[in-house]
C-alpha cells in the first residue's frame, strides 16, 4: 500500500478488527502507527475522564446543587425587577387618566377639536369611501392590475404579428 490508511481501516484498527492488508500496511508504515497510537491515547484518556466524573462523591454533587440554586435565585430576583417598574408605570397611567377624566368640563371642551372640524373630518372619510366603492379594483391590488393589463396588451399585440 503507497497511501495512508482511511478513517474506516483506522476505525478497524482502533477495534483490533482490522484486516490483513491494513495490518500489513501498520507494520510497515510509521505515520499511520504513530496516529493509531494518538487515537489509542485520546480514547484512554477520555475513558479514565469518564470514570473519574461518574466517582464524584455525593458531597461534590451537593455543592454543584447548592451553587445552582444559587445562581437561579439570582437571575430570578433580575428578572422581577422589569415587572416592577412595568407595575409602577401602570399605576401612573391609570392615575393619570383618572385625573384627565376629572377635569372640569370647560376644561375637557377646550381641549376638545371644535364641531366644524369633526364635521370636515367626516366629510373627507365619507369621500375617501365614496372613492373606495367606485373603483373596479382594491388599492392594494392596482400594480398587480396594471402588470395584468400589459401582459394583456403585449399578448394580443404578438398575436396580430
Amino acid at each position: 500500500m503507497n497511501d495512508h490508511l482511511t478513517d474506516e481501516q483506522m476505525g478497524a484498527a482502533l477495534l483490533s478488527q482490522a484486516d490483513a492488508p491494513t495490518a500489513t500496511h501498520l507494520a510497515g508504515c510509521e505515520e499511520c502507527r504513530r496516529e493509531l497510537e494518538g487515537m489509542r491515547k485520546a480514547l484512554s484518556e477520555a475513558r479514565a475522564e469518564s470514570l473519574a466524573q461518574g466517582e464524584r462523591t455525593p458531597e461534590y454533587w451537593r455543592q454543584q446543587r447548592l451553587a445552582i440554586a444559587a445562581r437561579l435565585s439570582v437571575d430570578n430576583d433580575f428578572e422581577t425587577r422589569p415587572l416592577a417598574w412595568a407595575t409602577s408605570f401602570a399605576v401612573v397611567a391609570l392615575l393619570a387618566a383618572f385625573l384627565v377624566q376629572g377635569l372640569p368640563p370647560l376644561q375637557r371642551a377646550v381641549e376638545q377639536p371644535s364641531a366644524s372640524a369633526v364635521a370636515d373630518q367626516d366629510h373627507e372619510l365619507l369621500l375617501d369611501v365614496a372613492r373606495f366603492t367606485r373603483r373596479e379594483v382594491p388599492r392594494a391590488l392596482e400594480p398587480a392590475s396594471l402588470i395584468a393589463q400589459e401582459l394583456h396588451r403585449a399578448a394580443e399585440q404578438k398575436s396580430d404579428r
